[in-house]
């Protein structure tokens, strides 16, 4: 597989799971309200019953998703690739530690982490 494909690949796939996360059906409030957690507008709870998302979260899915379309299209895939996993190396790291809430991303965006 190619950059090219890969980054359509993500692209779509990310646009689906944001999009998946405003779906009330497919997002389930789980009663899950962390006081560290600043944003709780709708949308927040657990896609699929096993991600916790929120609103920016969500946004954040489709941003990734549609710049990895455009890459795809555009013919800069290879940027986008380096861009994405930079992204989750940095969110991997952050993860792991549960110093100042930064598993929560400074309490903006929950994302799935040993202590979270």
């Amino acid at each position: 597989m190619n950059a090219r494909n890969f980054a359509m690949f993500l692209g779509v796939i990310f646009v689906f799971v944001g999009i998946a996360g405003f779906i009330p059906g497919l997002n389930r409030d789980m009663h899950m309200h962390d006081p560290n957690l600043t944003v709780t507008d709708p949308g927040h709870g657990m896609l699929l019953g096993l991600f916790h998302v929120n609103v920016l979260h969500n946004a954040v899915h489709i941003l990734f998703g549609v710049l990895g379309i455009v890459a795809a299209r555009g013919g800069w895939a290879v940027l986008y690739c380096r861009i994405v996993y930079v992204a989750y190396i940095l969110l991997a790291v952050l993860g792991s530690l549960s110093a100042g809430n930064l598993y929560l991303t400074f309490g903006l965006f929950p994302f799935d982490c040993l202590y979270g």
